[in-house]
C-alpha cells in the first residue's frame, strides 16, 4: 500500500527506529532484511536503510529522507526489556534550502532506480531458454540496466557529498566530466570529511572497475573509463591533502 497513514506519520515524527521497523515488517516481503536490521539495532546505517525502505512505500520527495534524527528509540526492541539508545545523527539538510541542482540529481536518480526495478522485473519474466527472441530481450534489458547503473554511479556520490559534506557539484561532474577546481573545493574541508570523501571515491572506483569488465569497446565503455580516470585523480589529490 502506497502512502499508508502510519508510514507518513512516521516520517513526520521523530522516526523511532523500532517503530519504523515494526511498520516496515507489515508492508515488505523482505523478511531477511527486517531481521537483519533488527539484529543490528539502531545505528546510522541501519536507520538510513530503514528510512529508505519505508520511503519506497510513499510518493514523498527524496529529500525528506535527509532529516536530522537523533537515533534513539522510545520503544524497546522486540524481545528486550529496555530500549537501546545511540546518539549518532544523520546530516541535517532543510528541504527548502536544498539547491535545485541537488533536487534534479535526486529526481533523476529516483527515475533511474525505478527504471532498473521495472527492467529487472521484466528480465525475470522472460523464459530462461535459448530462443533467439528471448535472448535478444534479455541482452537488451541487461544493456539498459548496465547503462542506467553507470549513470547512477555518477550521481550517487554527488548527492551523498552534498548531504554528508555540503558539497554542491558543478555541471561538469554531473555530466561525467572532470571538474577543474577540485583542489579548491576540497581544501576547506576538515580532515575527517576529506577522509570520508577519499573512501567514497575508493568505493566508487571499485564498483566502476567491476562494471567495465563486462562492457565491449564503445561510448559506454569510454564513459566508464573516464570515470575511472576521474576517481583515480581525485584519490591521488585527496591523498596529498590528508597526508
Amino acid at each position: 500500500m502506497i502512502n499508508a497513514p502510519e508510514i507518513l506519520t512516521w516520517f513526520e515524527s521523530e522516526r523511532d527506529f523500532y517503530q519504523g521497523l515494526e511498520i516496515l515488517s507489515r508492508y515488505t516481503s523482505k523478511f531477511r532484511l527486517t531481521s537483519k536490521l533488527k539484529k543490528k539495532g539502531p545505528s546510522k546505517n541501519s536507520h538510513e536503510k530503514l528510512t529508505y525502505e519505508l520511503w519506497k512505500f510513499t510518493t514523498l520527495p527524496e529529500e525528506v529522507r535527509y532529516k536530522e534524527v537523533d537515533i534513539k528509540t522510545s520503544s524497546a526492541a522486540p524481545g528486550t526489556s529496555s530500549p537501546q539508545t545511540s546518539h549518532t545523527k544523520q546530516t541535517k539538510r532543510d528541504p527548502k534550502e536544498i539547491p535545485q541542482v541537488i533536487k534534479d540529481i535526486l529526481t533523476e536518480y529516483k527515475d533511474l532506480y525505478n527504471k532498473k526495478t521495472k527492467a529487472h522485473k521484466k528480465l525475470h519474466e522472460i523464459p530462461h531458454d535459448n530462443l533467439p527472441g528471448h535472448m535478444d530481450q534479455r541482452r537488451e534489458l541487461a544493456e539498459q540496466i548496465t547503462e542506467w547503473s553507470a549513470r547512477m554511479e555518477i550521481l550517487y556520490p554527488l548527492k551523498e557529498d552534498y548531504f554528508n559534506n555540503g558539497i554542491v557539484p558543478d555541471t561538469k561532474e554531473i555530466n561525467g566530466d572532470n571538474p577543474d577546481d577540485s583542489e579548491n573545493k576540497y581544501k576547506d574541508l576538515s580532515d575527517v570529511k576529506k577522509v570520508k570523501k577519499l573512501n567514497s571515491f575508493r568505493t566508487q572506483l571499485s564498483k566502476v572497475k567491476k562494471a567495465i569488465i563486462y562492457k565491449v569497446d564503445g561510448p559506454k565503455k569510454d564513459e566508464l573509463q573516464k570515470r575511472i580516470n576521474y576517481y583515480q585523480e581525485q584519490i591521488t589529490l585527496l591523498n596529498s591533502l590528508v597526508e
